[in-house]
């Protein structure tokens, strides 16, 4: 039996996941704020308030660059002071790629890629994994390229807002990793 926890920065939800019940469920905690590197302690206080039955084996929180390591160090520090060992800070690339891969319909294979393709303020950008092994039913991936497609010639339909892509026109005759 194995007991997650999912959660992502500044944010007051996080996500408890029973492998012997196979029980997903939020909880709200103390957010960590990147500000006050003192709400880490609250943080973990109001974790251990709403996991009381068992020990948490693997806690993946999402901290982007804005992070310092001695933010990161103390984070790490009090996750083990609260008995959390297994601790995994990713970036909002591993996160797109997590959230790419629960979304495939398939597991993939030795030398698959995986092309993800996102927007931001400065325009198209595209993360291309290459497949290194495949474990049961987890694939281990590794970033082979990230490239900003823009200022090619495109052309992007919003509705409204920045990040809902109706349509997304490319227009370019070579790209390579």
């Amino acid at each position: 039996m194995v007991l997650s926890v999912g959660c992502y920065r500044e944010s007051e939800r996080v996500i408890v996941y029973d492998s012997e019940t196979k029980i997903e469920k939020t909880f709200t905690v103390d957010k960590i704020e990147l500000s006050n590197i003192g709400t880490i302690v609250k943080f973990f206080e109001s974790l251990k308030k709403c996991v009381t039955q068992k020990t948490i084996d693997f806690l993946c929180i999402l901290m982007n660059y804005e992070y310092t390591t001695e933010y990161r160090k103390t984070f790490l520090e009090n996750a083990q002071q609260f008995g959390i060992i297994n601790v995994r800070i990713i970036g909002s690339r591993m996160a797109s790629f997590i959230e790419a891969i629960n979304a495939l319909s398939f597991t993939p294979k030795t030398d698959d890629n995986l092309w993800i393709f996102y927007m931001q303020q400065k325009g198209l950008f595209m993360d291309a994994w290459k497949s290194i092994y495949v474990k049961v039913n987890n694939a281990i991936m590794r970033t082979i390229s990230s490239k900003e497609i823009l200022p090619f010639s495109t052309e992007v339909l919003f509705d409204g807002k920045q990040n809902d892509i109706i349509t997304v026109k490319l227009s370019f005759s070579l790209f390579s990793c």
